[in-house]
């Protein structure tokens, strides 16, 4: 839509109407009122172009919203989004599937992950529990994880408003198999102190 207005903006200096005088049949000209005003003729081809501009930002937005609906990896990221929401120490929250290269120019070694970026609604006095249940989700919602070189959870706390920030972030990072392993061990008696805790509170 953008693209049609800048176009018409640019390329109709004859009339100088806009995708909604198109639509609406009106056109806008400086002058005082005598009378009857004689529109002035606008090129046709433009009626054309605009049209073709406006169906293909239809056809791109359909598209884009069906792939966004029904993409295996976005449909699964997004209800490991909802899964996480509905734990209590949660305010926020996003997923998302990446790659990341390390080593030297000529011996590169590619790293997948998979980032599940929490905002807390306050800092925590121990992050792993939360973190375990984090995981806990993401293996049971996208089994895909186990391809992936990394699970990372990250949780942040505090504020960033561009010109102050007060935030801190805790990161966990392990490979699929490491948080398998971390989740069939059972929590610290200070984990389940922290975790019955912040349940009652």
């Amino acid at each position: 839509m953008t693209i049609t207005i800048v176009y018409l903006y640019v390329f109709n200096r004859s009339t100088h109407q806009s995708l909604h005088d198109l639509i609406s049949g009106t056109f806008v000209v400086k002058t005082l009122p005598k009378g009857k005003v004689a529109a002035p003729a606008i090129w046709e081809l433009h009626y054309g172009l605009a049209t073709v501009l406006v169906l293909a930002f239809l056809v791109t937005f359909v598209l884009v919203t069906s792939l966004s609906t029904t993409s295996g990896t976005l449909s699964e990221l997004r209800t490991i989004e909802d899964r996480v929401l509905f734990l209590e120490e949660v305010h926020g929250v996003g997923a998302t599937v990446g790659k990341e290269w390390y080593g030297s120019f000529d011996a590169m070694r590619e790293i997948t992950h998979l980032h599940v970026k929490v905002i807390l609604k306050e800092e925590l006095h121990d992050f792993e529990p939360v973190a375990r249940k984090i995981a806990a989700i993401v293996l049971s919602q996208y089994p895909d994880v186990v391809k992936k070189d990394h699970l990372i959870v990250t949780f942040v706390t505090g504020f960033d408003i561009g010109i102050a920030s007060k935030a801190k972030s805790v990161r966990f990072r392990y490979s699929p198999e490491k948080w398998q392993e971390m989740l069939k061990e059972p929590e610290s008696v200070e984990q389940q102190k922290s975790s019955t805790s912040r349940s009652i509170g």
